[in-house]
C-alpha cells in the first residue's frame, strides 16, 4: 500500500506544479506577444502600403475623378482617421477593407459611409469629401466667404505693398494719407484741406499756387494707381467737371 503523504508535502507538491505550469504559460505569452510583434508592420512598410493603394486606384481610374483625386483623398483620409485615434497601421487596414475604390466614390456617398461631420472637414481641411451634417449649398457658401475674405485680405497687402514700395513726394503721401478710408473726396475740397497738410502749408496764402500743388499730388497718385479718379458733370454756371479721387 503507497505511503500516504503528509498535508505539507502535498501542498508544497501542488505549489511545485502551478510554479511550472505558470511558467509555462508565461512562456506562451512570450512567444505570442513576440510573434505579435514580429507581424506588425513597421512605418516604413505602412507607408509603402498607402502608397501601393493610392498607385493601384490611380491606374484604376486615369481620370482626374479616378486617379490624382485617390492621392488627394489618401492623405484626406489618413488625417481623418488620425484625428479619430487611429493609428497609422490601423487607418490603412480600414481604407483597404471598408473603402474599396474610394478614389471614384460619389463625394456625398463618402461622406456618408464616414459619417463625415462638417467640423471635421474643416479641421482637417477635407476638399474631396462631403460632410454627412450640413447641405452642399450651406458648404459651399462658407468656402465663398473664406475665397472673398482671402480675397480682401490680398487686396489689403497689395494696396499695404503699392504705398511701401512706390515712391511718392512728401506731398502726394500727405494727401494720401488724408483720404484713407474716406471713398470718393472731390479736389476742390482736398484743396481746401490741403491748408493744413504737410507739405502744403507754404502755399496757404496763394490760393492758386495751392490747387495747382493739389493737382500735382493727385495726378501723381493717379500715375501710380495709389488712387482712382473720375468727373463728375458740374450744374454751376462755369460748367467746369468737378474732379474726384479715392484711395485704392
Amino acid at each position: 500500500m503507497a505511503e500516504r503523504e503528509s498535508p505539507a508535502t502535498l501542498a508544497a507538491r501542488r505549489a511545485e506544479e502551478t510554479d511550472q505550469l505558470g511558467g509555462q504559460v508565461d512562456s506562451e505569452d512570450r512567444s505570442l506577444s513576440d510573434a505579435t510583434q514580429a507581424r506588425r508592420p513597421d512605418t516604413r512598410t505602412v507607408e509603402a502600403r498607402h502608397r501601393e493603394i493610392a498607385r493601384r486606384y490611380a491606374r484604376a481610374g486615369g481620370r482626374r475623378s479616378g486617379g490624382q483625386i485617390a492621392y488627394i483623398r489618401l492623405n484626406e483620409l489618413r488625417r481623418l482617421l488620425r484625428g479619430r485615434g487611429l493609428s497609422d497601421v490601423e487607418a490603412a487596414q480600414f481604407i483597404e477593407a471598408e473603402l474599396e475604390n474610394f478614389g471614384q466614390w460619389p463625394a456625398g456617398a463618402l461622406g456618408d459611409k464616414l459619417e463625415l461631420t462638417f467640423d471635421e472637414k474643416i479641421k482637417f481641411s477635407i476638399r474631396t469629401i462631403q460632410c454627412f451634417d450640413r447641405p452642399k449649398h450651406e458648404v459651399d457658401a462658407y468656402y465663398h466667404e473664406k475665397k472673398k475674405e482671402r480675397d480682401r485680405m490680398k487686396k489689403a497687402e497689395q494696396r499695404a505693398g503699392k504705398q511701401r514700395t512706390i515712391p511718392v513726394t512728401a506731398r502726394a503721401a500727405a494727401l494720401l494719407a488724408a483720404i484713407q478710408g474716406r471713398g470718393w473726396v472731390t479736389v476742390p475740397d482736398l484743396a481746401r484741406e490741403a491748408v493744413g497738410l504737410a507739405g502744403f502749408r507754404r502755399k496757404s496764402a496763394d490760393q492758386v499756387a495751392l490747387r495747382q500743388a493739389v493737382h500735382r499730388a493727385t495726378r501723381e497718385l493717379r500715375e501710380v494707381g495709389l488712387v482712382e479718379f473720375e468727373q463728375l458733370p458740374n450744374a454751376g454756371a462755369h460748367r467746369t467737371p468737378i474732379n474726384r479721387i479715392r484711395a485704392t
